[in-house]
This record gives structure tokens, sequence and C-alpha cells, in this order.
């Protein structure tokens, strides 16, 4: 592929992926999304002169802080909030008083060693030991990067290096303190920008 026809397949996508957040269409612009990233790594790989490689950065940067603004528009029934709030009752009862309906509340905690390292934004997948109901993640980092927890096209912020110093960081759950799965596979979205992402450990409380 030619440079031309490699600015050309970026420009193109990224236009796709703004038409479909212009359109709400949330779910599609998040695929297209995961797109123009690849797009963007072929760019970064080309002998295209260094300041289209700029461009193409700070546009994908861009972008990609407009898809995780973005939430969908949902409408719950009443009768789903009204369940839900059963459950939530119910739920305090397991972990507070258990006895009082019949079960036992655990809370188990593992801490799980990963070596993972991202040197440009990726999607990686990780098989944990148990189903998650949390994730804390723990390693060190240069530049500026993110880490996210991908929940189908849901991304749930880990970890933010702006809000680190040191290099290193231990533990740290954003959007991640709860999470709801209902597989011990997860995928993990690092935002690489200018830097280096290692992931040590993910510690998580085990659903059984």
């Amino acid at each position: 592929m030619t440079d031309e026809e490699l600015v050309k397949k970026f420009v193109d996508l990224q236009t796709e992926a703004e038409t479909l957040l212009a359109q709400d269409k949330i779910k599609e612009a998040k695929q297209k999304y995961l797109e123009v990233v690849d797009a963007y790594h072929e760019i970064e790989k080309s002998p295209l002169e260094h300041f289209h490689k700029e461009l193409a950065y700070e546009q994908v940067t861009t972008l990609f802080q407009k898809v995780s603004e973005t939430k969908e528009r949902v409408s719950v029934p009443y009768h789903l909030i009204a369940a839900g709030i059963l459950v939530i009752a119910l739920s305090v009862l397991v972990f507070i008083k258990p006895s009082i309906i019949g079960f036992v509340g655990y809370e188990d905690i593992i801490r799980q060693p990963v070596a993972l390292t991202f040197t440009e934004s990726a999607v990686k997948q990780i098989t944990l030991q148990d189903r998650p109901m949390s994730l804390l993640a723990s390693g060190n980092y240069t530049g500026n990067v993110k880490l996210y927890y991908k929940d189908g096209e849901k991304f749930e912020l880990i970890f933010d290096s702006a809000k680190a110093q040191g290099g290193t960081f231990k533990e740290v759950c954003e959007e991640t303190c709860e999470i709801i799965t209902d597989s011990n596979t997860i995928e993990l979205f690092a935002n690489i920008e200018g830097g280096t992402l290692t992931l040590n450990e993910l510690a998580y409380k085990a659903g059984r």
C-alpha cells in the first residue's frame, strides 16, 4: 500500500467513525475506532514524514476522547428498576447478614501475575483463574498511558497515568472497583501516548 493510500485509508476510517458518532451509533463507532487505531499503526511504521505521523496521532487521540466520553442512550422500564432495587436489597443481606436468607457471604481476593507489556495502543485478552467481580491493576509506565477494561463495546477506566506519579502503580481501580462479567476471560485496552505500560499483576474479587 502506497503512502497516499495509507493516509486515505486513515482519513476514510476516521470520517466513518465521526459520522457514526454523529448518528448516535455508539457501538459501531467504537468498533470503527479500533480500525482507526490499526490504520494509525500502519502510518506510524511507514516512511511518511514525521508531521504526517504527528497529525494522525493527534486525530486518533481526539477521536478516542470522543468515543470514551460518549454514552449510549438507553431507556430502562420501571419494572426493571423495581427488580433492580430488590436485587440490591438481597445483595446487602447476603454480604452483611447472610444467615438471614441462608447464604454464605464471602469475598476472595486473588492476585494473579500477568507480565503484560503494551508499547502501542492495543486490545489484549487475559484469562484469569476465576470470574472477576472487580479489577485492580499493578505495574509501571512511561509517558501518558491509560488502561481500560473492555466490556463488549464499553470501556471502563482502570488506570490513568495523569493521576499517578513515580512511574509505578499498585492495585489501582478507577471505574473497575466493581464489575459484572460472566467469564474469567477479559479484554484490556491500553491507550499509549509516547510511552509504555507494563502490567505486572491483576487483583480481583472472585465470583464463583
